[in-house]
């Protein structure tokens, strides 16, 4: 029975140290896969289009997934490929006289529940279909990049809306963030060995410059004296040529996010370990 006088905190982890405790001898027979992804990625931010569109980028990706309850599992996922936006495919107008684009490597880690539809009969050698739902939390890597003459360019250092410049009171940006991955897929366990399946998520971020674009225009003849002509022409090639110092360059109340689709294929390792003990002492 818990004190009066006991914080709170330590009731919680009391709770949860039970709730594992409890859980333990179903772990103890919990599966384990290893798996490998790939997918297309679509970008929905400040520059491109708005909303979901078909694929623009790819994605590739590798997982490592534990399961000991019938309708839950948890998983580490890295993954890794580019996002890309264009206004010029952008069906806004503003967008499309604003004349923005990027690309951005990225890499994503995140540590994700998974909770199954239909209940799996673990250890099982027979085909196994559920949809499933994910959610979780991450980290992510990201460099957001344009053309300038040619040449694919990192945007950050140039500071494009005069970050780190007395142009602005907002300082650089970090090329990391977190995420919040969520979403839905149906995986088909093929026999003891081998799972397949298709997954299509959707990454929240915390950071509102994936694609460099987020606060307002500075005057870019002051902008080139502090960071070049580079900074200059990158931070404004907008159709119509205009001092907009002042005005949105982008909606900074907004974070980027970005979707992944594809499919996967996993190995279950207690079968492959099996697998290869008899081989090699047979």
């Amino acid at each position: 029975m818990f004190r009066m006088n006991e914080k709170p905190t330590n009731r919680l982890w009391l709770w949860a140290l039970g709730v594992l405790l409890s859980t333990a001898p179903a772990w103890a027979q919990a599966t384990h896969e290893f798996g490998l992804s790939t997918a297309g990625t679509t970008f929905t931010g400040d520059v491109g289009a708005y909303g979901l569109t078909v694929p623009q980028r790819a994605a590739f990706g590798a997982y490592y997934r534990i399961q000991g309850h019938r309708h839950y599992a948890f998983r580490a996922v890295y993954q890794q490929g580019q996002l890309f936006a264009d206004d010029a495919k952008s069906g806004l107008s503003e967008r499309i006289n604003r004349n923005s684009h990027f690309r951005s490597p990225f890499w994503e880690a995140s540590a994700q529940v998974e909770i199954d539809y239909v209940p799996q009969r673990l250890r099982s050698s027979k085909g196994q279909t559920t949809l499933y739902l994910f959610g979780g939390a991450g980290i992510m890597g990201f460099n957001p990049q344009a053309q300038y003459h040619g040449v694919w360019t990192d945007l950050q250092p140039l500071g494009t809306e005069g970050q780190g410049t007395p142009l602005s009171n907002t300082a650089t940006y970090a090329r990391t963030a977190a995420i919040l991955p969520v979403g839905m897929g149906v995986r088909y366990r093929l026999g003891d060995l081998l799972t397949v399946g298709a997954e299509a998520g959707w990454r929240i971020s915390s950071t509102d410059y994936l694609d460099d674009v987020s606060g307002l225009y500075v005057d870019s003849k002051a902008l080139a004296t502090y960071n070049g002509a580079a900074a200059a022409a990158l931070s404004d090639p907008s159709l119509v040529v205009q001092n907009r110092a002042g005005r949105p360059r982008g909606n900074a109340q907004t974070q980027d996010t970005y979707a992944t689709a594809g499919i996967f294929v996993g190995i279950h390792l207690e079968t492959f370990l099996e697998r290869c003990a008899s081989f090699l002492y047979q």
